[in-house]
């Protein structure tokens, strides 16, 4: 799959009320094409994304971490900040991120790229993504946090790992966020730590819970410290 495309228009396909209904050669056109709680289906491939994408009471479903790779290296750049926009924009309710991986590979040989890998919220500050569900995803060589939970509600983290995060946390939740459930969580080579809950605006999260197995040196508590 090339430049947010693929080779063959069965390796994208939007799935309503489990019955195909469409199949793409770009995710972008698959997105466009659905309908609130329907579902963006990849096949295992390697996608290289030309844009930042938006899920708005719309899923995301690969075929697995290790076959389904959403690379952002094709996002354009910010030469003001140096940054790509986030890979994934989550809004509304009841959005899967199921079974891929998305990376932001190194700029010029130096310096990671984007953003944050995914992000609910843009820094508004109030609740619009709810019934997250995030399943067997790794994000990896952000420049941001990897995972950025703001004004998030409900959501669930099974099995999910961040890796090489240059300036920012692997998961870091924030503002109007509650009622999350964290269940299996690997975190390695963030440079700000590996789990943030912190206020924003003042406003500082409720109900966040972590169990499963853990590969954490600390989850930071941040009572006054503003979102990264």
């Amino acid at each position: 799959a090339v430049g947010n495309a693929c080779d063959n228009v069965a390796e994208i396909q939007l799935v309503r009320g489990g019955a195909i209904v469409g199949q793409f050669n770009s995710i972008t056109a698959a997105i466009t094409a659905a309908s609130a709680g329907d579902v963006v289906q990849l096949a295992a491939a390697t996608y290289t994304l030309t844009e930042k994408l938006t899920f708005n009471g719309i899923s995301l479903v690969g075929a697995s971490q290790a076959t389904t790779i959403l690379d952002m290296s094709a996002v354009p750049m910010n030469e003001a900040t140096g940054l790509r926009e986030q890979g994934i924009l989550v809004r509304g309710a009841n959005v899967q991120l199921r079974e891929f991986t998305l990376q932001s590979p190194t700029r010029n040989g130096t310096t990671l790229g984007s953003s944050h890998g995914i992000k609910t919220n843009p820094n508004d500050n109030t609740a619009d993504s709810t019934g997250l569900v995030i399943t067997n995803v790794t994000v990896r060589d952000m420049k941001r946090s990897g995972i950025d939970l703001n004004g998030a509600s409900g959501a669930v983290l099974t099995n999910v790992t961040a890796s090489n995060i240059e300036s920012g946390f692997g998961i870091a939740i924030s503002g109007l966020s509650s009622n999350i459930d964290v269940n299996g969580l690997a975190v390695s080579g963030a440079a700000w730590g590996d789990v943030v809950v912190q206020p924003y605006s003042a406003i500082a999260p409720v109900g966040i819970r972590f169990t499963g197995v853990l590969s954490l040196s600390a989850i930071q508590l941040q009572p006054t410290t503003a979102n990264p």
